[in-house]
Formats: C-alpha cells, structure tokens, sequence
C-alpha cells in the first residue's frame, strides 16, 4: 500500500535542532559506533537529552527514557555495522569518490582517493539528512511514479480518442496536446523535487549528473514534443509528416537523456539508502531503458525515411511494395516495436523500483534530523 504525500517536519525545534548540530560536529572527534544488523546500538551510548543509555535502542529511532530523537545523540558518531574483524560490514561509498567502503577500517581513510571515512560514514547516509530534504524526494518520489502511471492511463485512452475522433484531426489534435500538457507538467514538478540538492551534504560530494541532466532538459524536451505531437497528429502529406518528424526526433532524443537523468538520480538515491540491490537494479533499468528508447527512436527514423523515400504516406494507407523502402519500412517497424517493448519492461521495473525507493525515504522522514 502506497502512502500518501507525508506530512510536513514540526518545525518547532529548528533552531535548537541546527545549533546542536553545528555544536557537536565542530566539538566532537568522529568516534565509530557499532550497531548490529537491524540497526540496534550495541554500545553504552548517552541520550543527548535525558543521559539514559541507548544501547539496544534503533539508531533511526527515538529514546525509549524521554523519546527524543535519537539521531541528535549520535551526530560526531559514525553509526555502523561492523565485521568480526572491526571492518565496515556495509555497502557505503565514499563521498569524494564513490568507491564502496566495506571491509575498509572505519578509523582509516578510502583505499582509492585517501579521503577520511569516519565523516563520510555521517554524512553520506540518509538517516543523518534534514527531514524536509528526504520529505520532499519522498513527496517527488510519489508524484513521479503517479505522473507515470497517468501516461500510460492517458496514453491507452488517447488510442481510444483517436479511434473515435478520426474524422476531426484538429479536435484530436488539440485533446491530446492537453494531455501531455498535463503529464509535462506533473512530470516536471516532480522531477525538480526527486532530484532536489541536499542542503546538508557539501556540494563537492554531491553527486549531481543525473539530477542535472534531467532538472535541465525536461522543459526543452516538452518545449519540442507537444508541437510534434501536434504537427503529427494533423498531417496529412509527405512533407508534413517530415516537418513533425523533424521536431519530434530531438525531443526523442531529449527524452532519452531525461531518463538517463532520472534514472542515475535513482542510483544515487539508492546509495543514500545503503541498499546495493536497488542500487545494481536502478543501473539495469537504465541500460534497458537507454537501449530500448534508442532502438525505438532509431526505427522510427528508419520507418520515416523509407516512406518519404518512396514518397509514401501512412494516413493515405499508400505504402512501399518492394525495394529497400519496404525492407527499411519493415526493419524500422520491428525496431521501433522491440525497443517499445524493452521501454515498457523497464518502465514496469521502475514503477517497481520508485516503489521501494519511497518507502525508504518515507520511512526515514521521522527519524531524520529536522533542518
């Protein structure tokens, strides 16, 4: 069950909250604290509050003596499971570079860039980011994965439209621009959102290609698709099917990027959760993805350009018979179709992913420290 967008951080302790965090980063060495694999403290750690010990208490929750946050206690603290030999037993990355930090001393510095790893060990983890930063991936998160079930839903009632309203291109024309009107502009807000820089994490080790790929190209992307949209939707000749193609092949491909954006965004995302599964399958989606959207659009420049070679029209039912426009015809269609379906399988598997990345950050919006 999906919960709704969540509630936004009591913001009465703000104030208190930033000055014990500025107190105790700049007071307290970075000392390594041991929890076991669900997250249990298993050493005698004071509350930052009421001086009750915490040992067995989840690191992500509250004091069971006065039930402060107990992420305050622990901040100057690297919170982490360990191995038997006292290495880090837990798949996270470093923030200068990215190289995973298991089996490496908490004490000691990352094997590939020399950075230290007990502030990495904070300050890359999400129990340790401002609530209203997680609060509003979250909320993104949400509205992300609603945007793209209504593209599918507006997509199979737009097949219906279209059927219905074939003798009126115009009227079909103008319905289904309102529509990806509509979706661009979910899509676009929450984009912005999912891929909103942590305040907290200094923006040298912020990983931000994904994020800025697609912060930045959704607008230009949608800038060119509804007019192509449009254009399509109402020609009639050659030369405008050519006029819209022209306009839709950069859109095409601006999307293409825009998904590769999200996508890398998602597997950062992942990282903060400290989940290598998710992480490994936000990469595989973006492969099937990337590949299938390319294959897709390839096929339909090849469709294009056979039917304009041999001055055919796909309203007028005129198609090549024979010859290298019915053979690129036929290839761009099954290329068109092949990477449709990889886009489908993938979209599918993201629904999936955007899922359990939620749930992660929603969970994580109680236990954070409130900016």
């Amino acid at each position: 069950m999906i919960a709704p967008l969540i509630a936004s951080p009591d913001r009465s302790a703000v104030k208190a909250v930033k000055a014990v965090k500025a107190e105790r980063r700049s007071s307290m060495a970075h000392v390594v604290l041991r929890v076991d694999r669900d997250g249990h403290i298993l050493e005698d750690v004071p509350c930052s509050s009421c001086n009750a010990s915490l040992k067995g208490a989840g690191a992500g929750g509250l004091c069971p003596a006065c039930g402060a946050n107990i992420a305050v206690s622990l901040i100057g603290r690297a919170v982490v499971l360990l191995d038997e030999r006292g290495r880090i037993d837990e798949p996270v990355r470093c923030t200068a570079c990215g190289h995973i930090l298991r089996g490496v001393d908490p004490q000691g510095e990352c094997p590939e860039c020399r950075t230290p790893v007990g502030p990495a060990l904070e300050s890359n983890l999400l129990r340790y980011a401002s609530a209203t930063w997680v609060k509003k991936v979250a909320d993104g998160l949400m509205l992300y994965l609603i945007a793209l079930l209504f593209t599918v839903a507006m997509g199979l009632a737009n097949a219906g439209v279209a059927f219905a309203l074939r003798s009126d291109p115009a009227l079909r024309a103008l319905i289904g621009l309102a529509v990806s009107a509509v979706t661009c502009v979910f899509l676009t807000i929450a984009i912005w959102w999912v891929t909103a820089a942590d305040p907290d994490t200094p923006p040298a080790h912020q990983q931000r290609l994904g994020a800025n790929l697609a912060r930045y190209l959704i607008i230009p992307q949608y800038v060119l698709t509804l007019p192509g949209m449009y254009l399509a939707s109402i020609a009639a000749t050659p030369e405008e099917e050519m006029r819209a193609g022209l306009v839709q092949m950069p859109a095409g491909a601006l999307g293409i990027l825009v998904g590769l954006g999200v996508l890398l965004h998602f597997a950062v995302l992942a990282r903060r959760v400290v989940d290598e599964k998710l992480e490994r399958w936000a990469r595989v989606i973006l492969w099937i993805s990337v590949i299938g959207s390319s294959v897709a659009l390839v096929g339909g420049v090849v469709s294009m350009a056979s039917m304009l070679a041999s001055g055919a029209s796909p309203g007028s039912g005129n198609l090549p018979q024979s010859g290298p426009a019915l053979i690129g015809l036929i290839g761009g269609g099954l290329a068109g179709c092949t990477g449709g379906l990889a886009s489908l399988i993938a979209m599918i598997w993201q629904i999936v992913l955007i899922v359990q990345l939620r749930r992660a950050f929603a969970a994580a919006v109680g236990s954070a420290l409130t900016p």
